[in-house]
């Protein structure tokens, strides 16, 4: 399709994705890393894992957006940390539902269920737990990536644009103490029809310069190897987790807030119903507006298409006589107009495919409409048309083109001037050799005049029919490359000074072959069926000739 489809059609698939999964407040679940240090079923690690679990629970259900807690043992080596972060821009009670699925599957998982330590990756919230204190500690294992397979068309400056946008929002979420929420997005342009969204994020316990090693490292080491030319990518570390898109994946914040100390619920924000129906209403539109655009240029590319092809069609049949022919095409309603409705009245004819009607067009030129019948079609598995006027291509290999019209034309030129009719133009064990054998020959031999209609007499002038004669004679050349085009056959009628070229041999001319070869060769021919063509001696008489 068109050049900004590549644009338009990922837009607008992201964009109605991100909408649907937004209004649904789906989960989406990355990865999870277990460890093989187990614990045994119904120890007290186990009971004091389930305790650490509830109370992360507890706390996702408050508004909290981070929150760590040990649970401590017995013995130290019962004791177990844990945490949860959920992503910056996502609403409580999202966060709640990410914390509770997490707790719930690293339960029950098979994998984790006798793990002492585990951590688990949703694109909404991260769960971590392990019989070792880890908190203010960057840990720089148990990653995880994840990239778009498609790739950017314009990889370096891409690039260099991607880690430029992605260490300026790194530098955003490592701005905030420890204690606050260090989460950051930023968006910049890649053209004019394209974005770029990243964000950066890493958990509140952990120190400013620790924070920006932790996205550092994944900027630096671990995005190059994984998805840096990609359309979008995220990495996942304990500490700190960074992604991008060509898309708005992320809520409307660009930096958010610092939230209030754990355990108190911030006052009810009068506005914040407001600012929801806002959010509601632009995920809403955007997408429909979008949808909207690009059906409307996807049917005008198919329309353009369509009409380009038409063109290309009538061009590879009629050569440069196709602008000509456009302008003889009509719709079927104007049609009906002009011939009223196919009035009886209007009715002139009738051929071989069905009636002819004439028609007046609302700007008063007159034309000829031939409505097709199926009563009254033709055989499809022969050649159709009358044979004394089929040019030789058509006849003989079926090629058609405005050449094949033009011979017709020259025939019909012939035919008037010597007042004889062009009989089985493919015989050639006539006396005279045929209609156009007789006028080349006379033409060769310089008595052009003594073809002509006895009935004329002297109501001629004589350089006009030379000159018409030549014009046929150029019409039915047995080249068809060399005939000229319809609109040189007008321009030769209408202004005599223009200069005509020598006509060539025409089409089935005979040159004195033996008749009994030829009656031999013919019989021969006829008893075969493949190839073979019926043959009849061409019965239209001549008559008053109305233009088109």
């Amino acid at each position: 399709m068109a050049w900004y489809l590549k644009y338009v059609i990922p837009l607008i698939f992201s964009i109605t994705l991100n909408f649907t999964a937004i209004r649904a407040q789906g989960l989406s679940y990355q990865y999870q890393v277990c460890s093989t240090n187990k614990f045994t079923a119904n120890s007290t690690f186990q009971r004091d894992l389930t305790t650490l679990f509830s109370s992360l629970s507890s706390k996702a259900s408050s508004n909290v957006e981070f929150f760590n807690n040990t649970v401590t043992g017995t013995n130290s080596s019962d004791t177990v940390h844990g945490l949860f972060m959920c992503r910056g821009d996502i609403p409580s009670d999202l966060c709640n539902h990410c914390v509770g699925n997490a707790t719930q599957r690293l339960s029950t998982h098979a994998d984790c269920t006798l793990s002492k330590a585990a951590v688990v990756y949703y694109d909404e919230c991260i769960v971590r737990y392990s019989n070792r204190s880890f908190f203010s500690t960057l840990t720089m294992q148990a990653g995880y990536a994840l990239w778009n397979p498609t790739n950017m068309t314009n990889q370096e400056s891409f690039k260099t644009l991607l880690y430029d946008t992605m260490n300026k929002t790194a530098d955003d979420a490592a701005h905030f103490p420890t204690g606050a929420k260090k989460f950051a997005t930023r968006e910049t342009s890649i053209d004019i029809f394209q974005k770029l969204y990243c964000l950066a994020q890493c958990t509140q316990d952990l120190f400013p310069g620790d924070c920006r090693s932790c996205l550092d490292s994944l900027i630096n080491s671990d995005l190059p190897g994984c998805c840096a030319g990609s359309q979008g990518g995220r990495v996942y570390y304990p500490n700190c987790i960074i992604r991008f898109e060509i898309y708005p994946f992320f809520r409307s914040l660009s930096t958010a807030p610092t939230p209030s100390p754990a355990g108190l619920v911030p006052p009810a924000n009068s506005g914040e119903n407001k600012r929801s129906r806002s959010r509601t209403i632009i995920l809403i539109v955007v997408p429909i507006v979008s949808l909207a655009t690009f059906f409307t240029l996807l049917y005008y590319m198919l329309w353009r298409r369509a009409r380009k092809s038409s063109k290309i069609l009538l061009r590879q049949n009629f050569g440069e006589e196709s602008s000509t022919l456009q302008g003889l095409q009509f719709d079927l309603a104007t049609i009906k107009v002009a011939t009223n409705n196919f009035s009886p009245e209007n009715k002139i004819g009738k051929g071989g495919f069905g009636d002819v009607y004439k028609g007046i067009l609302v700007d008063g030129r007159c034309i000829a409409v031939k409505r097709l019948s199926k009563s009254s079609r033709q055989e499809t598995n022969r050649i159709v048309g009358t044979y004394g006027y089929m040019s030789p291509e058509y006849a003989m290999f079926g090629q058609f083109s405005e050449k094949s019209d033009v011979f017709s034309f020259g025939i019909m030129i012939l035919e008037i001037i010597t007042g004889k009719k062009n009989g089985n133009s493919y015989k050639s064990n006539q006396e005279d050799g045929g209609l156009m054998s007789n006028v080349w020959r006379n033409w060769t031999n310089q008595t052009p005049l003594s073809i002509l209609e006895p009935n004329m007499k002297e109501n001629y002038f004589q350089t006009e029919v030379i000159r018409c004669i030549e014009i046929g004679l150029l019409c039915v050349q047995e080249n068809p490359n060399v005939r000229p085009s319809i609109a040189e056959v007008v321009s030769y009628l209408n202004d005599l000074t223009i200069e005509l070229p020598s006509p060539q041999e025409p089409a089935f001319f005979s040159h004195g072959i033996d008749k009994k070869v030829v009656m031999q060769q013919e019989s021969s021919s006829n008893s075969s069926v493949i190839g073979s063509i019926p043959f009849s001696v061409n019965e239209m008489s001549i008559s008053d000739f109305y233009p088109r």
